[in-house]
């Protein structure tokens, strides 16, 4: 029964367009009349939409660029001002490996010069320096008192106002240094080269001897004029020194009250 009805139904289906197909065409052509003002209308508001989105997905796209670059340059600046204050902690260590290292990557990095040197201005009081290579930083009203400076290559540096009490400098190289306005009451300079260098500065009680290489290149001696060199205070020979750089007790507090008095 299923089978019969089957090809009844398609049959009349074929009777239908052959004897309606006129119709059908203009009912195609009718619904494509109707139909067209809708797809042009559709056309249009996607165009239209289009339009809209796309810069704003370009302009979305580089927000999001240019907030992770924002945020990547500040990371990055602030691990690196991390970086600066933990040198500047490690150049004030009395381990002289950590101290050296430390102003190795200052030098390194372009970080010891100029007016943006992490070195002006800091506390690096009895730090470790010895043997170590400074030169042409700025240390420019740095607390360097009881610095162990030690054969030290300080070739060209600027150490204006300076605190340099008690620092010990034997042998140091401070040739072409500038050293006006620092204080160097009972710093040992014994075998220290400062030729060349701006020594106006305070000397008082500090330590020459005979192998110190003064700012004319010539040697130290007790009959040395100093006031020439702009050194107005006194200081001493070396031989007449016994432990000066290492006081203890009563003798020290009097010694820095006394300096303190003088500043």
């Amino acid at each position: 029964m299923a089978n019969q009805s089957t090809p009844s139904r398609q049959q009349e289906i074929i009777d239908l367009w052959q004897n309606y197909h006129g119709l059908y065409v203009l009912a195609g052509i009718l619904i494509g009349i109707l139909m067209f003002p809708f797809l042009e209308l559709l056309m249009t508001n996607l165009r239209a939409l289009l339009t809209d989105l796309v810069p704003e997905a370009v302009g979305i796209t580089i927000t999001v660029v240019l907030i992770e670059r924002i945020a990547k340059i500040r990371d990055e600046q602030n691990q690196e001002q991390n970086y600066k204050e933990q040198l500047i902690r490690d150049a004030g260590s009395t381990s002289n490996e950590i101290a050296k290292n430390a102003l190795h990557q200052m030098h390194k990095h372009d970080w010891s010069r100029g007016q943006g040197s992490l070195l002006i201005n800091q506390n690096f009081r009895g730090a470790n320096w010895q043997k170590s290579e400074i030169w042409k930083a700025n240390l420019d009203e740095s607390d360097l008192k009881f610095v162990k400076l030690q054969r030290a290559y300080v070739y060209s540096s600027s150490l204006r106002d300076v605190d340099l009490r008690y620092s010990e400098l034997v042998e140091t190289d401070l040739r072409g240094t500038d050293l006006s306005g620092a204080n160097l009451h009972h710093a040992d300079l014994v075998g220290a080269i400062i030729s060349g260098t701006n020594v106006n500065g305070k000397f008082r009680s500090a330590i020459f001897d005979e192998n110190t290489i003064l700012p004319d290149g010539s040697s130290w001696s007790p009959d040395t004029d100093m006031s020439k060199f702009g050194v107005l205070e006194n200081y001493m020979p070396a031989s007449s020194q016994v432990e000066i750089n290492k006081p203890t007790g009563a003798s020290m507090q009097q010694d820095l009250a006394d300096i303190g008095d003088q500043d």
